[in-house]
């Protein structure tokens, strides 16, 4: 039986050993270091709501004069429209965008602009989705609340799946 096992793992490329591995080590890490230091703090949680709110407050300005953003709450006319809260801030997308561009063995610099661009590239999804959302909210669309929990979540995700599909075209899985 422990030969067996044993010869099922030697079949499996080294490369995807690698790859298995580095995920494990980055989300124990990540948790780690997340659930002891970062959410008890608020970092980067609380700045990356108060950031995204403010954001989609200026956004809408444009289209609602009366659009102001306050703590992580946006409000026309003193109606509040979208709360921005951790959970859909966009902390946990870019930590795992990020993680899986990490546990690619591959060329550094490649990396970092894959990291950087990416990254910017998913935080403006992120921001088109508040807007989105928050145009919804004020024409009291029926579907609202299905987009914001299925629609826009499969866009962003597919979103985030072609950009890993890009950075690992042409990998040498070997």
């Amino acid at each position: 039986m422990l030969a067996d096992i044993k010869a099922q793992y030697d079949r499996i490329p080294r490369a995807v050993k690698v790859f298995a591995f580095r995920g494990v080590v980055l989300i124990i890490l990540w948790n780690i270091v997340y659930k002891l230091l970062l959410e008890p703090s608020g970092i980067p949680d609380v700045a990356m709501c108060h950031f995204f709110c403010n954001i989609t407050a200026k956004g809408m300005s444009v289209f609602y004069p009366g659009c102001y953003a306050k703590d992580i709450t946006v409000f026309v006319n003193s109606r509040p429209v979208i709360n921005i809260f951790p959970a859909c801030n966009g902390l946990d997308l870019l930590v795992i965008y990020v993680g899986f561009i990490i546990c690619l063995p591959t060329n550094g610099k490649r990396m970092l602009n894959y990291i950087l661009w990416g990254s910017i590239a998913i935080c403006v999804i992120n921001y088109l989705r508040f807007l989105s959302i928050s145009y919804m909210v004020l024409q009291r669309m029926a579907i609202t609340e299905f987009a914001h929990h299925y629609i826009f979540t499969i866009i962003v995700y597919g979103f985030i799946f072609l950009l890993w599909r890009q950075y690992s075209k042409g990998y040498g899985w070997k």
